[in-house]
């Protein structure tokens, strides 16, 4: 999809927690209850209106807490949070690989702020409470104006546009995405940003995709990766992999697409990666990676994965391009 990655988020932990299991968590948890539920002996502070659901590090069965007795400070290895407002997710894979250290003590960390217009522009890290905006933002752009999704109409499929969503859900939770914002007299507003996840070289999808079109986008994007590994290209075993760039259409324009992309490079040092890539779909996100330095890969026409037997029309010969970029 337009700057929408080819690689599925992260598995769970080795341990045996799957995205999906961690998903059927997220949806099965009654959060009108006062129950606490957590896996193994490391529990929470009490927290209003929010369910948290704890992984302990040997993940024993599931047992409940009354919510007076959530008052341990036990370090967490993992969390499946929910709120009454905004739903998030994080796992202990991030929660002690990525969320650690100089990070976590500064995070939401601010990577370049400008004066113009009469506004201040921010670009930094996306902060958990503004998710389901970025969510929202994602689904009234992407899911219209970007390529793929507009052949396959997914925004008119409500099955599709939940998948899409949750699949987004999943991979902000991960705190590896990057929010621009503008600010005026102290107010901000969320003006666009990029969905990244940290992916590893031997990880599988464990997601499952939902709705028809949603696939159809889903396969899609992976089709140039089947013709070349990233991981292997640029034998690295770790990269960052963005699955949605956007910029709301009443901040277009004012030039951020470029902020915004070349925001991951100190965000990648910070977490120790790299390199990044990312499936570019639309010929403008693919003019402006490779004015930000990223090297097409992979290539592949929407008839060429008709072809291969893709829900895609066979006249249709704009192409998508998988693009890298090397941080030195």
């Amino acid at each position: 999809m337009e700057c929408l990655g080819a690689r599925a988020p992260e598995r769970g932990p080795r341990l045996g927690l799957s995205l999906v299991t961690r998903l059927a968590f997220r949806f099965k948890a009654n959060i009108t209850t006062t129950t606490w539920l957590a896996l193994g002996e490391e529990v929470a502070e009490e927290t209003p209106a929010t369910l948290l659901l704890l992984i302990g590090e040997n993940l024993p069965a599931m047992r409940p807490y009354r919510e007076n007795d959530c008052r341990s400070r036990h370090r967490l290895w993992s969390i499946v949070l929910w709120s009454l407002k905004a739903p998030l997710v994080t796992n202990k894979m991030n929660t002690t690989m990525v969320m650690q250290g100089d990070r976590k003590s500064n995070f939401p960390r601010e990577y370049e702020r400008w004066e113009a217009d009469g506004a201040t522009w921010i670009i930094q890290d996306l902060p958990p409470e503004d998710d389901e905006k970025f969510i929202e933002i994602l689904v009234d752009h992407l899911s219209t104006d970007e390529v793929l999704c507009s052949i396959t109409r997914l925004a008119e499929h409500p099955e599709s546009v939940k998948g899409i969503s949750d699949f987004w859900r999943v991979c902000l939770a991960e705190r590896t995405s990057i929010a621009c914002y503008k600010e005026v007299d102290g107010v901000r507003t969320l003006a666009g940003g990029n969905c990244c996840v940290l992916a590893k070289k031997d990880d599988k999808p464990s997601i499952e995709i939902k709705g028809d079109e949603w696939k159809t986008v889903y396969e899609g994007l992976k089709f140039p990766e089947d013709k070349c590994d990233p991981f292997e290209y640029l034998g690295e075993d770790k990269l960052l992999v963005g699955y949605g760039l956007v910029v709301q259409r009443e901040f277009r324009g004012a030039r951020l697409g470029a902020r915004i992309l070349n925001a991951r490079e100190p965000l990648c040092k910070q977490l120790g990666v790299k390199a990044a890539t990312t499936v570019f779909t639309g010929i403008s996100s693919q003019k402006l990676a490779a004015r930000c330095g990223y090297k097409v890969i992979a290539e592949a026409t929407v008839h060429e994965m008709s072809q291969a037997g893709l829900k895609y029309p066979k006249d249709d010969q704009r192409s998508i391009k998988l693009m890298v970029k090397r941080f030195e």
